[in-house]
């Protein structure tokens, strides 16, 4: 169903003049966006089929791209590195909950290198001094 919704949505943008559709960032976006429409974060989803979709789309999250995406992501609303490492370092962007134990059995390693990375990330950033990092 989610191929076949974000190759109808290339598809269409493309017809109407929008190469850029094809980059595959855009696709990936595009795909986050049908996930986010289809799986609520504040709903728990009832049969195996969607947990484990909404376990593999939260996988991610945890790990060198889900540094990255925060990041990037708190960035694009102006949020300074300060607020993004209290944020962080409060447990916060970890709160994420997996649905099936397989999922929590495979975040966890990840979700100890998040962590550590903003450890290291804030000691890093200590001797500048400067909020508006």
């Amino acid at each position: 169903m989610l191929a076949s919704a974000t190759s109808a949505v290339v598809q269409a943008t493309s017809r109407c003049g929008w190469a850029w559709v094809g980059h595959p960032w855009v696709q990936w976006r595009e795909r986050e966006r049908l996930i986010d429409r289809a799986i609520p974060r504040d709903e728990h989803p009832d049969d195996l089929e969607a947990k484990v979709v909404a376990d593999a789309d939260l996988l991610e999250k945890f790990g060198a791209f889900g540094v990255y995406q925060t990041i990037r992501s708190h960035g694009e609303f102006d949020w300074p590195l300060a607020r993004i490492l209290e944020f962080m370092l409060a447990g916060k962007g970890s709160a994420l909950t997996l649905e099936t134990d397989t999922g929590r059995r495979l975040a966890e390693p990840g979700r100890r290198f998040v962590l550590d990375f903003y450890r290291e990330l804030a000691r890093a950033a200590e001797p500048y001094g400067d909020s508006s990092l």
